[in-house]
């Protein structure tokens, strides 16, 4: 799979405790279907978190933005996230993916139930 290069460009409080962050990537190469999801790594983070550098997330598009993708999550004591909350604007980070299968078929014919 893939790895990209990102910038976290935006970071907004979005609901109680769910925040938004928007990646620039660099490549112009990153196409993703509804229903995939990538993971983030980060280098180095800021707070410790026992369970490692990298996490899943959904894809969210950024609309008119065809080299931004975002990522939402629920704020927690996790080293990962906190770090994701606290990183100054323009922070790199690693982007893999897409990942998943969970998408519609291209053509089907037949009733699709989720």
């Amino acid at each position: 799979m893939k790895k990209f290069t990102a910038k976290i460009v935006d970071r907004k409080l979005i609901a109680e405790m769910t925040y938004e962050v928007v990646f620039e990537l660099e490549a112009d190469d990153f196409s993703f279907m509804a229903g995939q999801y990538v993971e983030v790594i980060i280098p180095e983070l800021l707070f410790d978190d026992g369970t490692g550098n990298a996490r899943d997330f959904a894809i969210v598009p950024v609309p008119g933005f065809k080299k931004r993708i975002s990522i939402v999550f629920l704020a927690s004591e996790s080293g990962f996230k906190r770090s994701l909350i606290n990183f100054p604007i323009g922070q790199i980070v690693k982007i893999r993916g897409p990942l998943g299968y969970f998408v519609l078929p291209e053509n089907s014919e037949r009733e699709i139930v989720f």
